[in-house]
């Protein structure tokens, strides 16, 4: 992998945890609502769902 492979590699994963840590923060502010959650970052719940999925996050977070 390349240099420039290696920085966008080391960027991804800094975005993945910074979202990671959103959506944490998110569901602790709202007490885990999810609708509430969603709506407070701007996203359909569909896409809630789906973002804490990615993350690792099942609903026993929530």
């Amino acid at each position: 992998m390349g240099v420039a492979g290696r920085r966008s590699s080391r960027c991804n994963s800094r975005l993945a945890d910074a979202e990671r840590e959103t959506l944490l923060q998110a569901l602790g502010a709202e007490n885990g609502n999810i609708s509430k959650v969603a709506r407070r970052l701007g996203i359909s719940r569909p896409t809630l769902y789906r973002k804490l999925e990615l993350h690792g996050l099942s609903r026993k977070f929530v």
